[in-house]
């Protein structure tokens, strides 16, 4: 991970020193012996697009080693981003303003807007100029801010930007999130009476519907293709049900646009593959309405004559497996994924060993997965070391852990922030907070930065674990000044905290806070707080929670809520409120689960189990 604030001091630094010839030479030594005389005008030239920002940190750090002849310091950060600092050169080699003979760019501008216009090959080709290949180009190979510049330099030779143009700026600028900057162009643009395209207005709508989440600006661009007669095409529709569906959480929506794209008599809009894949995405099968809708969804794929790929195999192995806990229809999905002659890939690996380790809890049909997965010559990543590392870990099989955290090592698999912040869960768990110190004195040097899981995992160690309630603040500062707005998944963590330490006005300021903040509260939320509630006796407030959340317009109680309520009383011997949330689950669809017949057999031992249980 590149820091850029440090990578920036370093590159002043280093550069602050341009008048020692002997201490350039030191630099250009290290250069030369890493890359290569040959590769070592690489350094000389001047950028040809590729900015600091861009330089990997352990290339700027051996060079700055380098400078103050610290040899083992400077070796040992080189072989760390050997890799790194050559793919860096290589770009920067890369003569960025030759014309696209080859037609390479050009074939990868007509990539780009295929993605978002249904335009023929040839009428795209015959509006990119040689101009817009080399913007292209830049804005590939370089950062958002030198793509600007190139931009204003073809204005100032007096090359009339033209909508192909604009819609190559405004597209990078938007994936930066460089957005004030993007409505300004968008602003010249109208102003040079350039009026967008089919293409420029999808982008518009992806890029503040995914990137932004600004769902007023992506209604205004629909309203405005309306008014200048643009016609949405499928990719506006596949764009506008991922938006409202997976990012704004708006089913209705969802189903409005589905049965649009169905009436359609012109069938220029009929749903497709993309179509059918985003929607297993929304309906994830974690509601039993959820579940019946993506089933209704598959029926209506298979009656279109549309063959799953596999996104569509790894999203219902997911749902089969991971929501609905239903291991014989993971096992059909499997055969059917043979059966069509699909293979296999690492996420797919990655979601059974999922299933197997956490629903099932079978570890002999993880290491026949991963024997197979090997077998066909596939490799182990660091998605895949981190789901084993939950699992294991899980369980308190710690000596599996470490085996992956050396094969990790071995394999020179580099530790991203969801693997630190699985090793802090684990080791806070076994209450080896010298582990979890030495993790974070790894994770700083390989300049990893936390992440909100990071501060949260951390609260929760030293909060609930520790009781060290000093460092708990410590980390609440640090994330604050880190510019990090706690998230959802944050404040669960502080009101859990808080509450089993019985700091009930703590928990009141948070739950203030979230509303100031306007982070929503979601069931994960309140069943911490009645499971808190549950830990102290409090059943009065247990009960105050569970309703709230039930009589709120946009969550309904799960199986956890339900769960804890019915553990509550029954280990408090109030039966009858027991057996009332044990009725009401059934009646509302929601499936009981091992922990519940846990309950129903401490109860049968009891000799108190009503006959409806049975």
């Amino acid at each position: 991970m590149i820091n850029v604030v440090r990578t920036k001091r370093i590159i002043r630094q280093t550069h602050s020193i341009n008048n020692n010839n002997n201490n350039n030479n030191n630099i250009k030594y290290m250069l030369t012996k890493i890359l290569g005389n040959n590769n070592n005008n690489a350094y000389n030239n001047d950028n040809h697009g590729i900015n600091n920002q861009s330089i990997s940190f352990y290339t700027t750090t051996s060079m700055f080693y380098a400078y103050q002849k610290k040899k083992g310091k400077a070796e040992r950060a080189i072989n760390r981003g050997k890799s790194k600092f050559k793919m860096a050169f290589s770009t920067a080699a890369t003569n960025i303003h030759s014309p696209d003979v080859s037609g390479q760019w050009k074939n990868k501008i007509i990539k780009m807007m295929k993605k978002y216009d249904e335009t023929s090959e040839k009428e795209i080709l015959d509006t990119i100029t040689q101009d817009d290949c080399k913007l292209y180009k830049i804005s590939k190979l370089s950062t958002a801010n030198d793509t600007v510049k190139e931009f204003e330099r073809m204005k100032k030779q007096g090359i009339i930007p033209s909508l192909l143009t604009y819609s190559i700026l405004i597209n990078k600028l938007g994936k930066a999130s460089q957005f004030w900057a993007m409505e300004q162009y968008v602003e010249e643009m109208f102003v040079k009476d350039i009026k967008p395209n089919l293409f420029m207005y999808n982008t518009f709508i992806y890029l503040y519907g995914t990137k932004r989440r600004s769902f007023k600006k992506v209604n205004m661009y629909r309203k405005q293709m309306r008014e200048n007669g643009v016609k949405p095409n499928l990719v506006t529709y596949n764009i506008l049900i991922n938006v409202f569906g997976y990012y704004k959480k708006d089913l209705r929506a969802v189903d409005r646009l589905y049965k649009q794209m169905k009436q359609d008599k012109s069938k220029a809009i009929k749903p497709d593959l993309t179509t059918y894949n985003t929607l297993f995405k929304i309906y994830n099968g974690k509601s039993n309405d959820n579940y019946r809708q993506c089933m209704y969804y598959l029926k209506n794929m298979k009656r279109d004559g549309i063959g799953p790929d596999i996104t569509t195999y790894n999203t219902l192995l997911q749902i089969y497996g991971l929501h609905r806990r239903d291991l014989e229809k993971v096992e059909e999905c499997v055969e059917e994924m043979d059966e069509n002659g699909i293979s296999k890939d690492l996420f797919t690996y990655s979601t059974l060993i999922n299933i197997y380790g956490n629903v099932a809890r079978d570890f002999q049909r993880i290491d026949i997965l991963l024997a197979t997965m090997k077998a066909e010559g596939l490799k182990l990543d660091v998605t895949l070391c981190n789901t084993l590392l939950n699992l294991y870990g899980f369980q308190k099989y710690f000596y599996k852990t470490e085996i992956i955290v050396e094969k990790m090592n071995e394999l020179g698999i580099e530790k991203d922030v969801g693997t630190y912040n699985t090793l802090f869960h684990l080791y806070g768990h076994r209450r080896d907070f010298k582990a979890v110190e030495l993790y974070m004195e790894e994770m700083k040097k390989n300049e990893v930065k936390k992440d909100l899981r990071s501060y949260a995992t951390l609260i929760n160690v030293y909060g609930s674990i520790e009781k060290d309630f000093d460092m708990v603040e410590d980390y609440i500062t640090e994330m604050i000044e880190n510019n990090m707005t706690p998230n959802t998944f944050v404040y669960n963590t502080l009101i859990k905290v808080y509450m089993y330490a019985n700091n009930h006005v703590a928990v009141n300021s948070i739950l203030e806070q979230m509303d100031v903040n306007n982070v929503p509260k979601t069931q994960s939320t309140f069943n911490t707080l009645i499971s808190a509630c549950a830990h102290s006796q409090d059943f009065d407030k247990a009960e105050f929670y569970f309703n709230e959340m039930k009589f709120s317009k946009t969550l309904q109680p799960d199986l956890s809520s339900y769960n804890t309520m019915i553990k509550v009383f029954t280990n408090a011997q109030k039966y009858d409120k027991a057996d009332f949330y044990y009725s009401e689950m059934v009646e509302s669809g929601i499936r009981p689960n091992r922990f519940t017949r846990d309950i129903l057999n401490t109860r049968k031992r009891k000799g108190r189990l009503i006959e409806k249980w049975n």
